[in-house]
């Protein structure tokens, strides 16, 4: 009897470590996805605001412009990112892939199409995170290569999963003497 009510509150124990970390992991694995996309719509809004390119280099000061965001002096030099420019109907003006190796020009506007499609201001087509916005009567969509920051957060999720999901698992690595 003593022993059924040990592995019952052995049990209990270790489904309520198990509910314990899978909250904590939830709420890490949550707060990890907002900081990335956060990061990278700070540094959409930077070309946003530059009409889909860095500011020109160097400044007078000798640091690079970056207005009101704080980032390295090297962001201009490590971002791979490209734009594409379409008129209000649909029609491209304009694509620039000149600051990626991995996509081409009908790459690019085939990524344009499908945030259109999307009918979303900001999200993710694959691992590049758009944005949409307009002006002058034109669209603009700016694509950022985020694909090594979302391998990372993968794999914390994939590190994360395979922790011991289920009480026999866990069971099994405790042992007491009879």
């Amino acid at each position: 009897m003593i022993g059924k009510l040990r592995a019952k509150l052995i049990l209990a124990a270790m489904l309520s470590l198990l509910l314990v970390l899978t909250v904590i992991f939830g709420v890490v694995g949550i707060l990890n996805y907002q900081k990335i996309t956060a990061d990278a719509d700070s540094i959409l809004s930077l070309l946003q605001s530059n009409d889909g390119r860095f500011s020109d280099f160097p400044s007078p000061d000798g640091k690079p412009p970056m207005g009101d965001h704080r980032f390295s002096p090297e962001l201009p030099y490590e971002t791979r990112y490209f734009s594409v420019f379409l008129t209000s109907g649909g029609r491209v003006l304009s694509v620039n892939t000149g600051k990626i190796a991995a996509v081409d020009t009908d790459t690019a506007i085939r990524y344009a199409g499908s945030a259109l499609a999307a009918g979303k201001d900001r999200g993710f087509a694959d691992d590049y995170r758009y944005t949409v916005y307009e002006t002058n009567g034109e669209i603009h969509i700016i694509f950022l290569d985020y694909s090594r920051e979302m391998r990372s957060f993968r794999a914390f999720l994939i590190t994360g999963a395979a922790v011991p999901r289920d009480e026999k698992s866990l069971l099994i690595t405790v042992s007491f003497p009879a």
